[in-house]
């Protein structure tokens, strides 16, 4: 669409015309900070917020590449397009206006910023401009929307005489009070541009203001033919009619339409000489484009048919699309997930308890790693079953898992271990979590048939002490602080003290006496 629209990502602010798009832009950058530099969900921007936006809004899902479906879509927007997208996609529009759209989705989704366009509508015969703001969304489970704000731009005010001047077409303006009373074609000239001059063969510079019409046409048209047209002019029964005249030698059709306008007499002439001529070519050849037009409504039904196949395959792939992102989303949940407990199993804790220990290095911060296995839980398996023990295990997981922080990591290691990694407090502040976390555990009653299933658990604590330190050699020593309290009686918490810290990590990793 080069020539017919603008694109922009900064200063949008400055260059957007509706106070709306302003105000939504505001709304989206205080929600982006606040989640410091994130997309916003959904939720965050709060529904209701955005009802007095939503005539013009439009809400859309990427379905494929390059591909976006209209979730919602705007009454306004509806109206002033003319066309309603609801449930339908980019590739509805004709290819051109598609590619532009897709584009500038694109490019939020790829950038997370928002976008700002002014283009040329393209949707229906309606000649407007449009300006467009696009901003990035995410859905509670991470997958990226667009919402857009869509608005037709305020014209400026137009210069109609300088339009008029600069028309193809002869224009002149009859005073309809002007005339003989009993002759109309005496009516006088009030205004005409210079391309009327130029087909009546009139000087360019000559005032024509004020004559008569007949003086101009020089009996072009009769005044009995004349009146006729001039009464159905003022009836609004917009009259056209054809004349001949001669210019310069020259013999021209000029086509005339009239209507009446402010209580004057508007009349616009236009060339229709090689269409005449033209015509009368056309007519020889009737025959034979029948012949072809017959030809081509058959080709229209056929493709009307691969077209109708073409959007049966179109909404088969989006189908497989849709398929294979819930194959793939769940796949990965698979990957990452205890399927017994629901929280994070050993591939994740370890990938994740990496990245936090590196991050923990970077910014001197603490992390403590804590291994919790519940005491004599062979004896539970064996003495109430498989069930009792999978009924147990999870009930453990469930009482650990809620004092998680927001960015601390849980995951099930395997059997009956769990890990915690416990992000941005001192080892002595850890202790005092999984004393607390102890102290619940001895307070679990896992209800059994008509029994309850009482639990203790006993706990191993590390922390990050070391520039070469890892998430595994750091598991490493909390599972040998496990062996130490499960050695000294169980249901009790061990800290590993085996490494001498580097003096970088200073006190965090030591217990205060």
């Amino acid at each position: 669409m080069t020539g017919c629209s603008e694109e922009y990502t900064d200063g949008i602010a400055d260059l957007c015309q509706a106070s709306d798009i302003d105000q939504l832009l505001r709304i989206w950058t205080i929600v982006s900070q606040v989640r410091n530099g994130d997309v916003p969900t959904i939720s965050d921007l709060n529904l209701n917020s955005l009802a007095p936006y939503s005539d013009h809004l439009l809400l859309l899902e990427k379905v494929a590449p390059d591909i976006f479906m209209y979730i919602f879509v705007g009454r306004k927007v509806a109206e002033e397009t003319g066309v309603d997208m609801t449930g339908k996609s980019t590739v509805d529009f004709k290819p051109e206006f598609a590619d532009f759209v897709a584009n500038g989705y694109e490019k939020c989704l790829s950038t997370r910023r928002p976008v700002y366009t002014r283009y040329k509508n393209m949707l229906s015969d309606k000649d407007m401009w449009w300006e467009r703001l696009v901003l990035p969304l995410s859905r509670s489970d991470g997958h990226l929307l667009i919402l857009a704000y869509l608005v037709p731009l305020d014209g400026a005010a137009v210069d109609r005489g300088a339009i008029l001047e600069a028309c193809t077409d002869g224009v002149i303006v009859l005073d309809a009070d002007s005339g003989d009373e009993r002759d109309d074609y005496c009516m006088r000239i009030a205004w005409a541009n210079a391309q009327f001059k130029a087909m009546t063969g009139l000087d360019p510079d000559e005032p024509i203001e004020g004559k008569p019409l007949s003086q101009i046409f020089k009996g072009a048209l009769s005044a009995t033919e004349w009146n006729l047209q001039r009464t159905r002019a003022q009836r609004q029964c917009g009259a056209v009619f054809d004349m001949r005249v001669t210019v310069a030698g020259v013999r021209r059709v000029l086509r005339c339409r009239s209507a009446l306008v402010g209580g004057r007499i508007a009349m616009v002439f236009t060339d229709i000489s090689d269409t005449w001529r033209e015509t009368n070519e056309a007519r020889a050849g009737q025959a034979k484009l029948i012949h072809e037009n017959e030809t081509l409504h058959q080709q229209a039904s056929e493709l009307a048919a691969l077209a109708h196949s073409l959007d049966n395959s179109r909404q088969s792939l989006t189908e497989e699309v849709e398929r294979r992102i819930h194959a793939e989303t769940r796949q990965k949940e698979l990957a990452y997930t205890d399927m017994l407990t629901g929280v994070m199993n050993r591939r994740a804790l370890f990938e994740g308890g990496e990245a936090l220990i590196e991050r923990a290095k970077a910014e001197v911060t603490p992390v403590s790693v804590v291994i919790a296995d519940i005491d004599h839980f062979k004896g539970i398996n064996d003495t109430w079953g498989h069930a009792a023990g999978d009924a147990v295990i999870v009930a453990f997981s469930i009482a650990l898992h809620a004092a998680a922080g927001s960015r601390d990591i849980f995951a099930r290691l395997g059997g009956d271990e769990f890990v915690f990694v416990v992000a941005d407090r001192s080892l002595q502040a850890s202790l005092a979590l999984v004393e607390m976390l102890r102290d619940q555990v001895n307070g679990l009653a896992v209800p059994f048939g008509d029994r309850a299933i009482t639990l203790t658990a006993s706990f191993g604590v590390a922390t990050l002490a070391r520039e070469d330190d890892t998430m595994d050699t750091i598991l490493m020593r909390a599972d040998a602080a496990l062996y130490d309290a499960k050695a000294a009686g169980r249901d009790r918490i061990a800290v590993d003290c085996t490494e001498e810290p580097d003096a970088r990590f200073g006190d965090t990793v030591r217990i205060s006496a």
